[in-house]
């Protein structure tokens, strides 16, 4: 019993270290090229102005902008500033190590049994199929986000005001947001627990405590109804290649 013990606490230690390894070989890439511009330049915008551009700052979109993602763009101006692409490079380092440690952990406490060889071979699995998506944007943060509430959810005996903690601060990050209250509603259905389903309501309205307000819900049905231009710039969103194909049918 002691030695079952004994090896449990130890693979504690080391899978982290598995998975940081994994984190530095995968955060070792060049940056994404698709919207790290956009966000970097709009970070700078903010840092040099201090109010949101009425239009993105590269004119990539010929209306007016919606910069949902402010506080990611002044994480990303604020580490550029200080230390270059380097520091970004390290950024992305640590979001992705963040990623993975939290899918390591919600394994452990909710998933897996305690068996380091299976959690070694599922982490590999996950770590293949989500390397694709493991780059420096706001998607990946919302992830780490995501794991987070799903953690609180699945751990926590009153986990809403930490939810909701969390749900102000993902507003400010992404649409994702919208996330958040969605998964307390559901567990709130599925457990027969009336709180979770009335605080995850309640959440609906964490969209109003930005800087965006209200345009934060214009922003949501804009993504949720008008796909032309996402499917039109969006990498995940063009038809599939055999390669991304492959990956949605492993997954």
């Amino acid at each position: 019993m002691i030695d079952r013990e004994s090896s449990a606490a130890r693979s504690w230690w080391v899978l982290p270290l598995v998975v940081g390894v994994g984190a530095a070989i995968l955060s070792w890439r060049s940056l994404p090229e698709f919207d790290l511009g956009w966000q970097l330049a709009g970070g700078k915008w903010l840092l040099m102005y201090r109010h949101f551009p009425e239009f993105d700052p590269l004119h990539a979109a010929q209306r007016p902008w919606q910069m949902y993602s402010w506080l990611f763009s002044l994480l990303l101006a604020g580490v550029f500033s200080f230390a270059q692409f380097q520091g970004l490079q390290v950024l992305q380092l640590v979001m992705i190590w963040g990623c993975l440690t939290a899918l390591l952990f919600l394994f452990r406490r909710v998933t897996l049994p305690s068996n380091s060889i299976v959690e070694l071979l599922v982490m590999a699995m996950v770590v293949v199929l989500f390397s694709p998506f493991l780059y420096l944007r706001p998607q990946l943060l919302s992830a780490i986000l995501f794991l987070f509430v799903l953690v609180l959810l699945e751990t926590d005996q009153r986990p809403l005001l930490k939810i909701a903690f969390v749900t102000v601060c993902w507003v400010q990050v992404h649409v994702f947001w919208i996330f958040a209250p969605l998964l307390c509603c559901y567990y709130g259905v599925m457990r027969a627990d009336r709180q979770k389903l009335l605080g995850g309501a309640a959440m609906l309205l964490c969209g109003l405590l930005s800087p965006l307000g209200l345009a934060n819900y214009a922003v949501l049905w804009e993504h949720a109804t008008d796909h032309r231009v996402a499917n039109r710039m969006i990498a995940e969103l063009q038809p599939l290649s055999a390669v991304h194909g492959l990956y949605l049918v492993a997954s």
